[in-house]
């Protein structure tokens, strides 16, 4: 019995229900295994304390790209992962974590459709000024700097949109910088994409769109990341999509976790 799944998945898995888990007392004692998206939100930390007292697998799908920020996996979890390289990344070694490659859900559905023809040849920067992998600032610079030199427009993550990041995209424009305002998904966007490290990147080589990552001096982690997502440089030959496997991964996924 499997609970509280991905709705694509739970498309594969029939006769699974969803559990509410605000209240882990009503979890029938008969579900063996709980799979997640991701291992950071407060359904993760509210199920996999449940999993370990009731002896029942706790299993985590890799949600997006893989960073030295993105929380560790606890003991005894199972890994849905994109690939054998993310696998490897999150175990960190650990023999207490199981894994399986499964692809990605996010680039077998970008890719499952042929690209837009270009309408543009002017890049879109994808912004990451709220993360924190990276200072605010040195992004900032960054997106300055390739922004108008390249006469690339700038299109501001969904997140941000707090005082501070308001502020830096008003120094932005004041310094010539343009902005891209659509709301398009990034799989139908009709121009080159660029971003330092977004999963948005990925997602638009695997629709077949020209991506590219940059940064003047990226940090040793940073140029890590691009070798383990074949990511390429601006400037160069443009990103390939990465193999995905044959089954779909949200079939695999469920198939996985049938009784």
């Amino acid at each position: 019995m499997l609970t509280r799944i991905p709705a694509v998945v739970a498309a594969y898995a029939p006769g699974r229900h969803a559990t509410d888990f605000s209240d882990t007392e009503r979890i029938p004692r008969s579900v063996r295994e709980v799979v997640t998206l991701g291992a950071f939100n407060e359904l993760a930390g509210t199920v996999e304390p449940w999993a370990r007292r009731n002896d029942a697998r706790f299993g985590v799908v890799q949600h997006g790209a893989l960073t030295p920020w993105t929380p560790p996996l606890t003991d005894g979890t199972h890994l849905f992962a994109w690939s054998d390289d993310d696998a490897a990344y999150w175990a960190s070694g650990r023999r207490t974590i199981t894994a399986q490659t499964v692809g990605s859900q996010l680039l077998w559905s970008a890719g499952s459709d042929s690209a837009h023809q270009l309408t543009d040849d002017r890049p879109v920067m994808l912004g990451q000024l709220h993360g924190i992998e990276l200072p605010a600032a040195q992004l900032q610079r960054v997106y300055t700097a390739f922004c108008t030199e390249v006469g690339a427009d700038y299109r501001p993550h969904p997140n941000e949109y707090n005082a501070l990041s308001r502020l830096r995209h008003r120094a932005m424009r004041h310094a010539g910088v343009q902005f891209d305002t659509s709301s398009a998904p990034i799989p139908e966007l009709t121009r080159p994409v660029v971003s330092v490290f977004s999963t948005g990147t990925i997602e638009a080589a695997q629709r077949g769109i020209p991506a590219f990552v940059h940064h003047p001096e990226p940090p040793p982690w940073l140029s890590a990341f691009w070798r383990r997502y074949r990511l390429s440089r601006f400037g160069g030959p443009p990103s390939a999509p990465m193999e995905q496997p044959e089954n779909e991964p949200a079939r695999s996924i469920a198939e996985a976790v049938q009784p």
